[in-house]
């Protein structure tokens, strides 16, 4: 059994005796106890890759060895929750898992280019037409996704991919804490909440996955699940704030869903494995190369430029070797 829903409000902040962060109701743990009810499958795996921590989801299931909770989300912030050290309480003790990445992490940055509108007219007909020109055609990216006017001009978001090292801190997460924790609850049933504010350009977090990301995650999910239980894994739509890149995210993931075997899905896995070298969070050789620096958003970005950061990975990589050791993995 393989889906997804496209629904909202997105639910995995609602907590049990209140709503919360937009939700009503928290579909995603609706959903795990239906399944449980209904259908008879006890262990639930629910990983929630939305950029803000599923604080819900984590109080319902605080206590429940039954269901496995792992959330990635931005380190510090709303709603403040989901430490490396929440790792459950009384029977559900190590059946939760937060990986905090730190602001930054992922494969893309956003590059803000500022257009300029010039009045021009055709030289036949002396027909006037608006033209935009950039005021740094050094600045020029490769895919324009959105634009806003901002006084007399033009701002052009746009995406440009890390030449290097693409979606390292997701197939990072993945390779030494995602799989080996799957591998060891073993699942009856795979739910994800597929919150898509991690993207590199939504508004409401800084954290840098691309649209990629989420199609590179989605093939590593259905190969896990056919491996582990049976193909059946559910995906349930959660965040997601910048219309165009959470509508090409989520294409991408419904691409990852119903990639063959042996194509993106392999692909991944054999990334993913080519960073991993065993327990502890070490990393093999080579992996311990910083990301290049590339152009991203943020406020007080001069007229025409980008500002660079350089990719966080070390942090990345203290975060998960930390995970690793608290968890066993």
């Amino acid at each position: 059994m393989l889906g997804l829903a496209l629904i909202r409000p997105p639910g995995h902040h609602v907590m049990p005796t209140r709503p919360m962060g937009f939700g009503l109701i928290n579909t995603i743990a609706i959903l795990a106890r239906y399944i449980q009810n209904r259908h008879g499958l006890k262990r639930i795996f629910i990983f929630d890759f939305d950029v803000h921590h599923g604080n819900g989801t984590m109080e319902v299931f605080w206590e429940d060895a039954d269901v496995l909770y792992g959330s990635t989300h931005q380190a510090g912030l709303w709603p403040n929750t989901g430490k490396v050290t929440n790792v459950g309480q009384g029977a559900g003790v190590g059946a939760t898992i937060n990986i905090p990445l730190p602001a930054g992490s992922g494969d893309a940055a956003a590059c803000l280019v500022t257009l300029r509108p010039r009045l021009v007219f055709e030289e036949v007909t002396l027909r006037p037409r608006l033209v935009f020109e950039e005021v740094d055609p050094d600045a020029t990216c490769n895919t324009n996704v959105a634009t806003q006017w901002h006084g007399s001009c033009l701002k052009r978001w746009t995406l440009m991919p890390r030449a290097k090292h693409g979606d390292a801190a997701a197939r990072l997460v993945f390779a030494e804490v995602v799989v080996p924790a799957a591998e060891r609850f073993r699942p009856d049933m795979i739910l994800v909440s597929a919150g898509y504010d991690a993207h590199a350009l939504d508004p409401l977090a800084s954290l840098s996955f691309g649209t990629r990301t989420y199609g590179f995650l989605a093939s590593g999910l259905a190969r896990l699940a056919t491996r582990l239980c049976g193909g059946r894994l559910m995906l349930v739509l959660e965040g997601g704030y910048h219309q165009a890149s959470l509508g090409e995210s989520v294409v991408a993931t419904v691409r990852g869903l119903m990639m063959p075997e042996g194509s993106e899905a392999e692909a991944l896995e054999a990334a993913a494995e080519g960073m991993t070298a065993g327990a502890g969070g070490r990393t093999a050789a080579g992996s311990e190369e910083r990301l290049e620096e590339g152009p991203r958003d943020g406020a007080g970005v001069d007229v025409g430029r980008v500002r660079e950061d350089p990719e966080p990975m070390g942090k990345v990589r203290d975060v998960v070797a930390h995970v690793r050791r608290l968890h066993g993995l």
